[in-house]
């Protein structure tokens, strides 16, 4: 399936109870997905592809990030308590569980892949995203906790773990591509330009979009709040 068809938009109704335990576990697996195809095609990087793939693994990592941020922002800010079933809630643990297994193994995987990534420039680009993802894995993460209280502790442990394994590898990473950290801080600003053109607010009041800093950008549908997941192909 390509990157324009599993795009497709799943709307749901603007109020609290219309979000199901079901649409949140499956906006949290669609992100999984794309983590393991990022590992996947991360594992076969080599010196003969790295221009050809590095980028792929970017494009992965891109559509990561406005997913999960597409999808923080439709859990209600004032949804404090949840009010799923434990059964629901044990459904959406298990998601979170599962994608921050699949992403400590492409962290682990792309962290392996530094000595070859040292000398290509598209890895520059690469790591900046990594950076903004961080962010954004972690907005969406402390979003959908406060869902599931049966296994809170658990998932903050996971998403602690999880940050520092993402901070030491993007820090890795950051020395080694070429230009090092100075480079790593212009291709921060670069892919945050990109990402904001990607998710501008369409249909607001004068055309406005969302300021983009280092760690997170956010697009909204106006009088709409929706998870975002993959349509499964047949």
């Amino acid at each position: 399936m390509t990157l324009s068809r599993w795009a497709t938009l799943a709307l749901l109704a603007v109020r609290a109870n219309a979000l199901s335990p079901q649409d949140v576990a499956a906006g949290i697996r669609s992100i999984t997905d794309l983590s393991s195809r990022a590992d996947g095609i991360a594992k076969g990087l080599s010196i003969d592809n790295l221009d050809q793939n590095v980028p792929k693994v970017t494009d992965n990592l891109k559509e990561m990030v406005k997913m999960s941020l597409k999808n923080a922002e439709a859990i209600p800010a004032n949804m404090s308590q949840s009010g799923f079933a434990d059964s629901d809630q044990s459904d959406i643990c298990k998601s979170l569980s599962d994608f921050s297994q699949s992403y400590q193994t492409y962290l682990n995987t792309i962290s392996g892949k530094g000595d070859i990534l040292s000398g290509n420039s598209k890895a520059v680009p690469l790591v900046s995203v990594m950076q903004v993802l961080e962010g954004s894995i972690d907005k969406l993460e402390s979003e959908v906790i406060k869902t599931v209280p049966t296994c809170k502790t658990q998932a903050e442990n996971n998403l602690k773990e999880l940050n520092g394994n993402s901070g030491d590898t993007i820090d890795k990473l950051s020395q080694l591509i070429p230009g090092g950290k100075p480079a790593f801080a212009s291709g921060l600003a670069s892919v945050g330009d990109d990402l904001a053109q990607a998710t501008s607010t369409s249909g607001s009041p004068g055309g406005n979009k969302r300021s983009v800093p280092t760690t997170a950008m956010a697009a909204e549908t106006p009088g709409k709040r929706g998870f975002v997941h993959r349509e499964k192909s047949r």
